[in-house]
Order: C-alpha cells, then sequence, then structure tokens
C-alpha cells in the first residue's frame, strides 16, 4: 500500500467490511465506495457447498462493477470496453 499513498485515485472501492475498516487513508480526492461481499474463502460444507459460494460472490462482483461502470463511464460502456 505505501507504493500507492503517493498515487492520485478516482476511485477507491473496498468489497468486504474488514478492508473498508483496515484501507488507510488515501490523502486525495478520489471518491470512496464500498460494497459488502461475503468472503467465499469462509465459505463452508463440501467441495460444491463451496464452489456454489464462489460463484455467487463472483456474480455479485460482476453485477457490482458492470453498474459501476455504466454509472461512472457510460460511453466506455456503450463502446463495449467494458
Amino acid at each position: 500500500i505505501d507504493d500507492y499513498m503517493d498515487m492520485d485515485f478516482d476511485f477507491v472501492i473496498t468489497v468486504c467490511d474488514n478492508a473498508k475498516e483496515r484501507c488507510p487513508y488515501f490523502p486525495t480526492t478520489s471518491t470512496k465506495l464500498h460494497e459488502s461481499f461475503t468472503d467465499p474463502a469462509n465459505a463452508t460444507g463440501t467441495d460444491i457447498d463451496q464452489l456454489k459460494v464462489y460463484i455467487e460472490v463472483r456474480d455479485q462482483l460482476e453485477g457490482f462493477f458492470k453498474r459501476f461502470a455504466e454509472e461512472n463511464f457510460p460511453s466506455s460502456v456503450e463502446s463495449g470496453l467494458f
């Protein structure tokens, strides 16, 4: 993280509560966004049960970032970059 402290970001996005709490202060004007997702590494059960959790979280992340791109970069989405 120290390597990035002097960089300016448009967005700082955290995707779990632990990351939000532990994310260092970035002294920039970046927009900070947070969306909490289940950590699939904590999934229990059979291999199939655990795989289902990973797939569910993957799909949730995909939806979140598609909406993020549509809201923040509509021309890029329309041109097919996202």
